[in-house]
């Protein structure tokens, strides 16, 4: 598997090649850039608009894998406000946990936006029958049912669309799960001789 920020050039002779693209340690932050929240605001509405409209540029359908939580919500928004190829489908797959669930999310988002949300089941016994299939696609072992979703999403999007937009990456960046706010804090209550064993940071979970 490839490092974070990490590439891999492979040649027709199979030699390999691998290369950095990124390195967050060595990324460079202006100090006092911003001195009010709204300026901040204003440019990760820029960036985020910049971003998701290069993903736009496409020749066939777009959609995206509606999970209704944060992260693929801001990519429908963000998509949907593209001038002559806007936004439209949303692929979601749904469980049997009702308000504890996030298809009450799934159908805010999708009426607010105006897309057609293509709502898909999740039963148990697709998890045993497809465990092997997803641990192939996925090119490494993988730990959670959740893997599982974007194979049926995979199966079912090409009814309605070609391409998926997904806002995956983004808990690994805010810390939207405990396992990677871990991982983004320890450094730092390490520094302040805090007692972090108990920490797990993203590399080692």
């Amino acid at each position: 598997m490839l490092d974070p920020g990490q590439g891999i050039i492979i040649s027709s002779k199979g030699d390999t090649r691998f290369w950095n693209f990124y390195n967050i340690n060595d990324h460079e932050r202006a100090e006092g850039k911003y001195s009010r929240i709204d300026e901040v605001m204003e440019e990760a509405d820029y960036i985020l608009s910049d971003v998701t409209a290069r993903q736009m540029l496409s020749d066939v359908k777009v959609g995206t894998q509606l999970s209704g939580g944060i992260d693929s919500t801001v990519v429908s928004y963000f998509a949907n406000k593209m001038d002559g190829n806007r936004l439209k489908d949303g692929i979601s797959i749904i469980d049997d946990a009702g308000a504890n669930g996030e298809e009450f999310y799934m159908d805010i988002v999708g009426k607010t936006l105006e897309l057609d949300v293509h709502k898909y089941k999740m039963e148990p016994d697709y998890y045993a029958e497809n465990y092997m299939r997803t641990i192939w696609y996925n090119d490494a072992p993988v730990y959670s049912p959740y893997f599982a979703n974007h194979l049926k999403i995979a199966e079912k999007a090409k009814k309605h669309v070609t391409v998926t937009l997904s806002g995956e990456g983004a808990d690994e960046v805010a810390g939207g799960y405990n396992r990677f706010a871990h991982g983004i804090y320890q450094p730092f209550i390490s520094n302040i001789g805090k007692n972090s064993n108990k920490l797990i940071s993203y590399n080692t979970y």
